[in-house]
């Protein structure tokens, strides 16, 4: 079980030499949304992969995107991930980065307190006003209403 905590993320200054696209950035967001309430939970995971071919990516490619990502992760640590991501992720993305962290919060249908929290400081660190937070939060709440 791999538990990273809020400060570890956001309250970090660590960097990465390894530069991340905004696909590469998306992911990484994801991975860190699945390791902050300590349990990596198959639909988490399900949902991490689905995201990423819906950017046009096949399998191959996101075994790559992942490689990458829990490389970063495992050398230089969530913080040095997580700034790599936010550096990375082109402006247009900021939302569909957003969006993915909802959904890979409530892939194992609950959303812990690490969680919430960690959605609103994304949201901060994505320079997201707390409407667009509200609305991508409310919009993705009620596909998941309409998919049960």
């Amino acid at each position: 079980m791999l538990t990273i905590s809020y400060d570890d993320i956001f309250r970090s200054n660590a960097e990465t030499a390894t530069a991340l696209d905004s696909d590469q950035a998306i992911c990484a967001i994801g991975v860190l949304m699945m390791t902050i309430d300590g349990e990596i939970a198959s639909p988490e995971v399900s949902y991490l992969v689905s995201a990423l071919e819906k950017l046009n990516h096949d399998l191959e490619q996101i075994e790559q995107i992942y490689a990458k990502v829990m490389q970063i992760l495992n050398q230089d640590g969530p913080g040095a991930l997580f700034n790599a991501a936010i550096a990375g992720l082109a402006d247009e993305q900021k939302e569909v980065a957003f969006e993915v962290a909802v959904r890979v919060a409530l892939a194992d249908k609950k959303i812990m307190d690490a969680e919430n929290d960690c959605l609103t400081a994304l949201a901060e660190a994505l320079d997201l006003s707390s409407d667009v937070m509200i609305k991508i939060i409310d919009w993705v709440l009620g596909q998941e209403q309409n998919n049960s």
